[in-house]
């Protein structure tokens, strides 16, 4: 991170003095001789349409008070993060604080040259999100061997000791009674996956995109029939019976051809139901609904900038999540 720029650029829009303590990670603010903010900087190099939802739920999550810094946050981003109080500063120049007595609010600043990496301080491959997917969902992740980890995950033995390193010096993982290790701060890695998975895998486990003359009989199909499960909309729609899907998602290891042709489903670039391959080699058989494991519901539905979906994202975490991750 360029941190002279981003200083430089507080320092003009808000006429504040400032400094960063790299040993603390904390950004100060001063106002006045005894008076100042001190905010705890959450670096996101991109943000865009599919990661807005995610990043929001993430900020909200955080006990820290936080700035959320990136390289460009559009007009539209920018109105979406006031409407949920959410502080930030970008390398372009736009800012928004809300801490009485000071408030700014600055959008629609020129992209300027990028200053900062996709996620500077808490760096995500594939694989590793693909795992840290296996273990928040299963019982006592962390007394599978590496091995069972992998074949789990999908993802090459290595990546297993590299991810779980990463955790550990991150504070998600720590060493408890004679040497047994545990998966902590759940809630705040979530929603570090949720922000993850929305910008580098979802997009490449799009398989096809499809349309059909009978929407309303083809959400009764019946996923065991052809091997799929439901996700995103349509699982929150028969879990909270709060939404009306709009798109409908379904999960599975790979085309379904049979589906396709007894639901007369045609391959549409734009069409409202999306086939996305399947991540994950562990039972789900436990939720009666067949849809995907809650959290990959929740991570579908904070991908939507609609409200009542936002609304249902939130239902999902409170009645199915929150305990899972406390």
């Amino acid at each position: 991170m360029n941190i002279d720029k981003l200083l430089s650029i507080i320092k003009d829009r808000s006429k504040l003095q400032c400094k960063f303590d790299e040993k603390s990670n904390q950004l100060t603010l001063q106002i006045e001789k005894n008076n100042k903010l001190i905010y705890k900087p959450e670096l996101v190099g991109n943000i865009d349409n599919s990661n807005i939802g995610a990043i929001v739920q993430y900020m909200q999550h955080l006990n820290k008070k936080s700035i959320l810094i990136s390289n460009h946050i559009n007009k539209v981003l920018a109105d979406k993060l006031q409407k949920a109080n959410i502080e930030y500063v970008d390398f372009s120049g736009n800012m928004y604080v809300n801490s009485p007595p000071v408030f700014i609010s600055i959008k629609g600043e020129t992209p300027q040259k990028r200053s900062l990496s996709d996620i500077t301080q808490f760096k995500l491959s594939v694989a590793s999100i693909k795992l840290i997917f296996t273990l928040l969902v299963i019982k006592k992740p962390l007394e599978h061997t590496y091995r069972e980890l992998a074949k789990m995950s999908d993802v090459a033995l290595g990546s297993v000791s590299k991810t779980l390193l990463i955790l550990e010096k991150h504070g998600y993982i720590v060493e408890k009674n004679r040497g047994e290790k545990h998966l902590v701060n759940k809630d705040i890695l979530l929603s570090k996956w949720c922000i993850g998975y929305a910008e580098k895998l979802r997009p490449k486990l799009m398989i096809d995109k499809f349309s059909t003359d009978n929407l309303a009989q083809f959400k009764e199909t019946n996923p065991c029939e052809f091997n799929f499960l439901w996700g995103g909309e349509i699982a929150a729609a028969k879990l909270t019976h709060y939404l009306s899907p709009q798109i409908i998602t379904l999960y599975a290891d790979d085309a379904l051809p049979l589906l396709q042709y007894k639901c007369r489903l045609k391959k549409d670039n734009n069409g409202n139901i999306e086939l996305i391959k399947k991540f994950w080699n562990f039972d789900t058989k436990t939720y009666k609904e067949n849809h995907v494991p809650f959290i990959l519901v929740y991570a579908d539905l904070l991908s939507s900038l609609d409200e009542r979906t936002q609304e249902t994202a939130e239902i999902i975490y409170d009645k199915f999540i929150r305990k899972q991750v406390e």
